[in-house]
């Protein structure tokens, strides 16, 4: 019995050191560091309108539209604007156009052709509120430019067109370019 003890005694003794031994070698130091408050701020896109054209001071989010009155077959009306990237984020804005006759129209937009021009040539918006134009412009973050929008009574309208109106209105609209 005095055998066994001893060699309990001597195995634990073993297992004793052993564990002091691996303890004292995975020991290790450590630290942390923390990065303080973190702050995601989007920006937003902002496509303002001037029509005081040639100064464009004036820009909003609205302003009047083309007036052209007693126009004969073959006619036309224009009127020269300004359109500017105010957005608060650091990009630039892909400008496109729709429009749509109102109500009180009486000349069909079939007799009626508008054009945008922004610097790449006219471009035809359809006046039928769903159609979106061709790109007009890409405008540079704080960047501005200055369109010209075109109203063409059809050469082929007939007296039946005679002393008729439409009212509609163009909405520009600026997407975040990729």
């Amino acid at each position: 019995m005095k055998i066994n003890k001893r060699i309990a005694f001597s195995f634990l003794t073993i297992a004793g050191t052993l564990t002091a031994v691996v303890g004292m070698t995975l020991a290790v130091f450590s630290d942390s560091a923390t990065l303080g408050t973190n702050i995601l701020d989007t920006g937003s896109a902002d496509l303002q309108i001037a029509g005081n054209f040639p100064t464009c001071d004036d820009f909003g989010s609205s302003t009047g539209g083309i007036s052209s009155t007693n126009l004969a077959p073959g006619e036309f009306g224009t009127k020269s604007f300004c359109l500017k990237n105010n957005s608060s984020g650091d990009f630039s804005l892909d400008v496109k156009a729709t429009a749509v006759a109102t109500g009180g129209s009486t000349l069909p937009t079939s007799l009626v052709t508008v054009t945008v021009d922004c610097g790449l040539g006219p471009k035809i918006i359809t006046l039928d509120g769903t159609t979106q134009s061709d790109l007009l412009r890409t405008i540079g973050p704080g960047g501005q430019v200055n369109c010209t929008i075109k109203q063409e009574f059809s050469g082929t309208a007939t007296n039946g067109a005679s002393n008729k109106n439409i009212h509609y209105t163009v909405t520009f609209t600026g997407t975040q370019s990729s």
